[in-house]
C-alpha cells in the first residue's frame, strides 16, 4: 500500500532552466476536444491567456458547442476541458519596452510545466477542486548515455536539467492531474562507462500528481499504468561540455513510481 508522507515543497530550478535577462510569466491554456468510449477522437478549439480569465470563456465556448450539437450528459460523445499552467520565459524589447516569449534553445527550457488537469466534461460539468482530489509523489527514473568534458568528480546534477513534458491525451487521463509539474529532488546518478567513452547515468525526480476524487481503490491502483504511460520527461544538457544521446528514449524508456500517498495542502 501507499504509505502517508509529507514531501518537501517543490520549486522551480530556475538556475537550471533560464538564461541571462529572463522573466517567467504565467500562462493558462484551456484545450477543448471530443472523447467517445474514453479515447480522444478530435481536438476542437484551444484558448489561451497569461491569467485566469480564459476558463470562463473557454467554458462559455464549450457549452455553447454541446448546446448546437445536442451533446448533454446522457450522450456517448463527450466534450473535456483540460487546463495547463505553464509559465514561459520572456524578454523585454529596449525598443518599445514589450515583453516576448524567448526562443526554443536547445540548451535551455523556454517553458515549465506547473500543472495539468481536466476541468469540465459534457457529462460532469465543472469538475471538483484539486484539493478534493487523490494527492500522489510520483518519481521518475530515466537512463540515459552522456559523452562528457567535464572531470569525472563533478556533480551531473549541475550539468542536466529535467522538465516535464504534456501529458499524452490516452484513455484514463480525465482522472488524472498534474498538482506540481515543477521537478524536485533531481538528482543525476553515474552507473558506468562504456568502451566508446560514454558513461551511463541515472535520472531520477518527483513531481506531484493526483486522480479524481470519485475513482474507485481498482483505478487507484491503475494511477501507475496511466503515469507510465501519459508523463514524459525531457532532458536537458545546460552546457556544451555534455551531450546526451537521443536513442534512449527508445532503447530505454522512463519509469514512474508512485511512491506514497499525500494529504492536500
Amino acid at each position: 500500500m501507499l504509505n502517508p508522507q509529507h514531501s518537501s515543497s517543490l520549486k522551480i530550478p530556475l538556475s537550471s532552466v533560464c538564461v541571462n535577462r529572463v522573466a517567467w510569466l504565467p500562462k493558462v491554456v484551456i484545450d477543448l476536444s471530443y472523447w467517445h468510449g474514453g479515447q480522444k477522437l478530435k481536438d476542437v478549439e484551444r484558448f489561451e491567456w497569461p491569467g485566469e480569465v480564459v476558463e470562463g470563456t473557454a467554458l462559455e465556448h464549450a457549452q455553447e458547442n454541446c448546446a448546437h450539437f445536442g451533446i448533454d450528459p446522457t450522450s456517448t460523445l463527450e466534450m473535456w476541458a483540460f487546463r495547463t499552467d505553464w509559465i514561459i520565459a520572456n524578454t523585454r524589447s529596449e525598443i518599445d519596452q514589450h515583453w516576448s516569449s524567448v526562443d526554443p534553445q536547445p540548451r535551455f527550457a523556454h517553458k515549465v510545466l506547473v500543472s495539468y488537469r481536466p476541468v469540465w466534461s459534457s457529462k460532469q460539468g465543472a469538475l471538483p477542486a484539486l484539493h478534493q482530489w487523490q494527492m500522489f509523489d510520483a518519481s521518475f527514473l530515466k537512463f540515459t548515455t552522456v559523452k562528457s568534458k567535464l572531470h569525472c568528480d563533478v556533480d551531473l546534477s549541475e550539468h542536466i536539467s529535467a522538465m516535464l513534458v504534456e501529458p499524452a491525451p490516452i484513455a484514463g487521463l480525465q482522472q488524472l492531474a498534474v498538482v506540481d509539474g515543477r521537478i524536485a529532488d533531481l538528482k543525476v546518478i553515474r552507473k558506468g562507462n562504456s568502451a566508446a567513452g560514454e558513461q551511463l547515468v541515472l535520472v531520477t525526480g518527483t513531481v506531484r500528481v493526483a486522480i479524481g476524487p470519485h475513482s474507485t481503490p481498482e483505478t487507484e491502483l491503475d494511477v501507475v499504468q496511466t503515469v507510465n504511460s501519459a508523463l514524459d520527461v525531457q532532458l536537458l544538457p545546460t552546457t556544451e561540455l555534455l551531450e546526451l544521446d537521443g536513442s534512449d528514449n527508445i532503447l530505454r524508456p522512463m519509469v514512474w513510481q508512485v511512491l506514497n500517498r499525500r494529504e492536500s495542502d
